[in-house]
């Protein structure tokens, strides 16, 4: 998914990006702080991904 949003391949994505790609997957941005001018490789992307799959799934 990280390189469908990094179409220009510079190895980023704007917040903006990221915050679509949650919600594309039915995934909560409602805890995101993010700074506009912030860049999300895809280190992060896949970190963020996780993180947020594994609390929409977890049962409490």
């Amino acid at each position: 998914m990280f390189s469908l949003l990094d179409v220009l391949g510079q190895g980023h994505i704007r917040p903006a990006q990221y915050r679509e790609a949650l919600k594309t997957l039915g995934l909560s941005t409602d805890d995101l702080e993010l700074a506009d001018d912030v860049k999300i490789t895809r280190r992060v992307f896949k970190k963020g991904m996780r993180k947020k799959m594994l609390e929409s799934w977890s049962v409490y």
